[in-house]
């Protein structure tokens, strides 16, 4: 009993490390999803798992509101739960308008897309209830729910993807996955308790929902739109660029988990401006230090893993995995400003990552000849992503401290 209280009452310090372990565990998802397909459908699968992460940015975008709405007491669930079913409509239409191009540009079958569509679907409601575990700081909670997801989909795709080599069993076992976590998230919180809180109108949980939408929207995209563009271009070397990714995208788990425990800390304390400050920077410079390290791995240990994890047909990818981890720095610190701006409710970061998105779009499918090409091109946009948001949040926080707002 004491244990658990122990632990219950850390919980906040133990979420990151759990999370960052949890991320260890989903890594081997890849690596085996590695062993059983080909190289090219490896780089199939990873395009259409870049589709699913810009589908899962609605889900991401309720879970930080519904987090950041349970943290201060606010929208009821309700409330949250009709504004979903709204944007469930409206992207399933677009989704299904757009099947036909998106099968072309990824390479995959109508089936998997299918799935993919379900996928989305199930997740939404599952982050939503991962937001009240967040808001209430049931951090342990959060993690078992996490670890559920990923433990069921790995037995899944174990069990199945030996026998049936394709790209729909892999996408089967993520929407087992997340069926189980569900469930889970549904009997720890007791859901028929939740959603009958706030009554009331749909449109101001919208207006705010579609803002982070937004900034979820462009941060996923910049993690996705280069991996699709990649497999339709240049799909003879799709698989060796997504294992860069794939090890590239260790330092956005690390720092998202980090991220996933400030929000709610930072949330709290944003009536105190002079508190928030000193968090927000703080966090930061919490952020720049993990980021460090990871690089040290990334030029020593990491390069030597390749073979060893992925199979000696995709050895070329430890040559670019340094340059990977510097784009990934820029974009994940991008994020943490996206998120300040979030918190305080600030829109006029908005434009330079719509401005970003298009222009390093327009770069990639013009003059992405090979992978030196997209990580070079990453590193410059997200740099200066970052410093064109670093730029706005200071300087929108000096002219409102002028004038006493913030």
């Amino acid at each position: 009993m004491e244990v658990k209280s122990l632990i219950l009452k850390h919980q906040a310090k133990v979420f990151p490390v759990l999370d960052i372990a949890l991320n260890g565990v989903n890594y081997f998802f890849h690596i085996f999803c590695s062993w059983y397909l080909s190289q090219r459908s490896y780089g199939t699968l990873n395009a259409i798992l870049s589709i699913l992460a810009i589908l899962l940015v609605t889900g991401i975008s309720f879970q930080t509101f519904t987090a950041k709405e349970v943290a201060k007491k606010g929208v009821g669930a309700k409330r949250i739960y009709k504004t979903a079913f709204v944007y469930v409509v409206i992207i399933c239409l677009f989704f299904l308008s757009f099947s036909g191009r998106i099968a072309t540009f990824t390479r995959g079958s109508h089936l998997a897309l299918g799935i993919t569509l379900s996928i989305f679907l199930l997740n939404l409601f599952l982050s939503i209830l991962r937001g009240i575990f967040q808001g209430e700081k049931q951090f342990l909670n959060l993690n078992i729910n996490f670890y559920i997801e990923v433990l069921s989909k790995i037995l899944f795709l174990v069990v199945f993807l030996p026998r049936f080599n394709r790209i729909e069993v892999v996408l089967l076992s993520v929407a087992f996955g997340m069926c189980t976590a569900m469930l889970h998230g549904i009997i720890k919180l007791k859901i028929k308790r939740v959603i009958v809180r706030g009554e009331g109108s749909i449109s101001p949980v919208a207006k705010q929902t579609i803002l982070i939408f937004l900034s979820n929207f462009f941060i996923y995209y910049f993690t996705s739109i280069d991996m699709i563009i990649i497999n339709y271009n240049l799909s003879s070397i799709s698989g060796i660029y997504a294992v860069v990714l794939r090890y590239s995208q260790i330092i956005l788990f690390v720092s998202f988990s980090l991220i996933t425990v400030f929000i709610p800390n930072l949330s709290s304390q944003v009536g105190d401006k002079k508190v928030f400050k000193e968090r927000a920077r703080k966090y930061f410079f919490i952020l720049l230090g993990v980021q460090f390290l990871m690089l040290i791995a990334y030029e020593t240990i990491l390069p030597l893993s390749v073979a060893y994890l992925f199979g000696a047909e995709y050895i070329k990818a430890s040559e670019y995995l340094l340059r990977g981890a510097f784009m990934y720095i820029a974009l994940v610190d991008s994020f943490y400003l996206v998120n300040l701006n979030i918190i305080l409710d600030r829109r006029k970061y908005i434009l330079p990552l719509g401005g970003t998105a298009l222009l390093f779009s327009f770069f990639l499918l013009h003059y992405g000849r090979s992978i030196d090409y997209f990580l070079y091109g990453g590193i410059g946009f997200y740099t200066l992503l970052f410093l064109t948001l670093f730029t706005i949040f200071y300087f929108e926080g000096a002219v409102k401290d002028e004038e006493g707002i913030c």
